[in-house]
């Protein structure tokens, strides 16, 4: 049997302690400077926000979904620019984000996206369209002046572009998530030292694209806990604290990450107050996944599920055995993983030659296995849900290879095979029962892109 695989992400933090400081804003410059002025803390709004997560905490997402489709930014193999293309669910072709009946390659294409050398993230919420493009922090030593980072938001169909451009030395800050609020993004962002080629700190943003601003509302010292923003509650925030004993300080990277100590804090957008809980656990100490204020876990070499209430500090055992009456019954350990969609969790089984994995039903206990896979280099991957709409799941369930045009250093072109991850709508109950009843898009622009070089 082939081995079965799943993309596991390991998201490792820099150090970083809370104090609080005068909240502070910058507003968009093209050059990417400004000066930080003060302005209130406080979110004015007498309603509760609408808190959802706009990118989950990790590496950048490739692909972002509502209910009517998905944004992807096809990146150019001749230049460092993008193209917006838009997987459209009524019906199910690839098409270009452009009122252009020809789409260009320059700014009179709405969905054309300059210089994402850097790396861009598409990010569908709001009830909008935005791009994180990210930049490259400045070299002095090697006379390199960097690029800024720059958050764009637009209408669903990129129309009304507004642009946010952070000042010279400040980053998106990886593997943080990004939250909104039904207005605005909640972000952290990272002031990058390039005399001293280290990160210094890290600030709690939130966007004002209305008054092209980002008004900062906490400030992180780098030098005790790192800090990253892992989910929401109907309140505000959920951040991840991380942290190492002193005495690793000089230690390798791998020794340091064996003895991080991790917290979870709140962050209320309310009054921008901050607060500790006692959810506190060791590196490999347990799994768990987020539900709104309620922790699942499983501690390691357990496959009893455990629940923690983040506002009344209280924990339940939910099952003794989350195994019981699965094929894997007898397994000694389990890892939850990923997101909650559909208010299921997934986890794999340890211990298994092969890789099992699992679906948990959080509101009835239902345990299913999932068995869809896709093959790719000899192994078998994991079909995985990249998106959630009312009625279906967009899953990355194949790959396709693609002939590509490239740059190299010298300006010379040549040509290369690139993979491209293939996507498709599933039913939930579908996905749940591992049918693969697909419903594939219509992506043959892909190859139209890469035969035209672009």
């Amino acid at each position: 049997m082939k081995l079965k695989l799943t993309l596991f992400l390991l998201s490792v933090c820099l150090l970083f302690s809370a104090c609080g400081r005068e909240s502070a804003s910058f507003p968009d410059n093209s050059s990417a400077s400004s000066e930080w002025q003060g302005t209130p803390n406080a979110v004015e709004s007498e309603t509760q926000p609408e808190m959802q997560m706009a990118m989950p905490a990790g590496s950048l997402p490739m692909i972002a979904g509502n209910n009517e489709g998905a944004y992807y930014i096809w990146a150019n193999g001749q230049d460092p620019s993008g193209l917006t293309l838009y997987y459209d669910y009524a019906s199910r072709q690839l098409i270009h984000l452009s009122n252009q009946v020809l789409p260009t390659n320059d700014e009179e294409n709405p969905g054309w996206i300059a210089d994402i050398f850097g790396g861009a993230a598409p990010i569908a919420v709001n009830g909008k369209f935005y791009v994180l493009k990210y930049g490259k922090a400045p070299l002095p030593k090697i006379q390199y002046e960097g690029s800024p980072s720059i958050l764009l938001e637009m209408e669903p169909n990129a129309a009304n572009r507004k642009r946010l451009t952070l000042p010279s030395g400040m980053l998106f800050k990886s593997y943080s998530g990004i939250a909104a609020d039904g207005t605005d993004l909640y972000l952290l962002l990272a002031s990058f030292d390039s005399s001293a080629l280290q990160i210094t700190e890290a600030s709690l943003c939130r966007t004002d694209f209305d008054q092209g601003k980002i008004n900062t509302l906490y400030d992180f010292d780098i030098h005790e806990k790192d800090v990253a923003i892992i989910g929401v509650y109907p309140q505000g925030l959920i951040l991840q604290r991380s942290s190492f004993p002193s005495e690793y300080s000089n230690a390798d990277i791998t020794e340091q990450i064996e003895h991080l100590s991790y917290q979870i804090q709140l962050y209320s957008v309310t009054d921008n107050s901050l607060f500790d809980t006692d959810f506190c656990w060791d590196q490999g100490d347990l799994s768990f996944v987020l539900d709104g204020s309620t922790v699942y876990f499983v501690r390691s070499g357990e496959t009893t599920l455990r629940k923690y209430d983040l506002l009344n500090a209280t924990e339940t055992v939910v099952t003794e055995n989350i195994l019981q009456g699965t094929d894997c019954a007898q397994a000694d350990s389990v890892i939850l993983m990923g997101e909650i969609y559909d208010n299921h969790f997934q986890f794999v089984v340890e211990g298994q030659e092969t890789g099992t994995y699992y679906s948990y039903a959080i509101s009835d206990g239902t345990v299913l296995p999932l068995k869809l896979f896709y093959p790719y280099m000899g192994a078998e991957l994991q079909v995985t849900i990249v998106s959630e709409s009312e009625e279906y799941f967009l899953v990355n369930n194949g790959m396709k290879t693609l002939r590509r045009a490239a740059s190299g250093t010298d300006g010379t072109f040549y040509t290369m095979d690139a993979n491209e991850r293939q996507y498709a709508l599933i039913k939930k109950d579908d996905y749940w029962n591992s049918l693969p009843h697909y419903l594939e898009f219509n992506d043959s622009l892909l190859e139209e892109l890469a035969a035209s070089g672009r």
